[in-house]
């Protein structure tokens, strides 16, 4: 009985790694393939605008409205857009409190596979300045936490600001898709950037010395 009960304690923590693993395993697959989208769509921007490139807002236009009509959906085919409030019902989970925060209301948009991009904290014109991307790669399955299915990147008109994953200053050139060494904030938890980038700098692996990265 005592062996039985052995056996059964060591394939019950054989299990639990196994399966963190595989969760993890899923997790950097998905962060890939959201990285690989959105730099070929950088690419082909790029090719078309410049790489110093601006957006015009027209009459009732905001300027992410302007920046997604012009530089996304033109290059992307998204299961949805989301334009107007409550086009995309959405909520994630504040880190601090845990108490749910409504984002219906932000400007986004849905590709095939259910992941989420909605427009953040925004700090731009079309003209200069950056916003920022939430993006939930599990869509609104849940849990809808930073660092679980929830990670941050940025995106910038003429930026100055820092890309985190080549190491190097924007020095004015723009780009729809770049990470910051992390995202400061209290309803951001200040960590969903920074593990999205040490993924990518670990080759796609989740890095144990980061411990944001779960």
């Amino acid at each position: 009985m005592i062996t039985l009960g052995i056996i059964g304690v060591v394939a019950a923590l054989t299990l639990h790694i196994l399966i963190d693993e595989y969760q993890k395993t899923v997790r950097v697959q998905k962060l890939k393939k959201v990285y690989s989208t959105m730099m070929q769509v950088n690419e082909r921007v790029q090719s078309d605008y410049g790489d110093t490139f601006t957006c015009q807002t027209s009459s009732g236009k905001s300027t992410d409205e302007a920046f997604l009509e012009t530089f996304i959906f033109p290059y992307i085919k998204p299961l949805k857009t989301c334009i107007k409030p409550g086009d995309c019902p959405y909520y994630r989970i504040n880190p601090t409190n845990g108490k749910e925060i409504d984002m219906s209301a932000y400007r986004g948009f849905i590709l095939e596979d259910g992941t989420i991009f909605k427009i953040v904290n925004q700090h731009y014109s079309c003209s200069s300045g950056f916003g920022m991307w939430l993006i939930d790669i599990n869509g609104t399955k849940g849990p809808n936490e930073t660092n679980k299915d929830i990670y941050f990147a940025e995106f910038g008109i003429k930026s100055t600001r820092y890309d985190a994953s080549i190491d190097k200053y924007m020095n004015g050139k723009s780009s729809v898709f770049y990470m910051t060494p992390n995202i400061a904030g209290e309803n951001y938890d200040g960590i969903g950037s920074g593990c999205f980038k040490e993924i990518l700098r670990s080759g796609w692996k989740t890095p144990k010395s980061y411990k944001f990265c779960l």
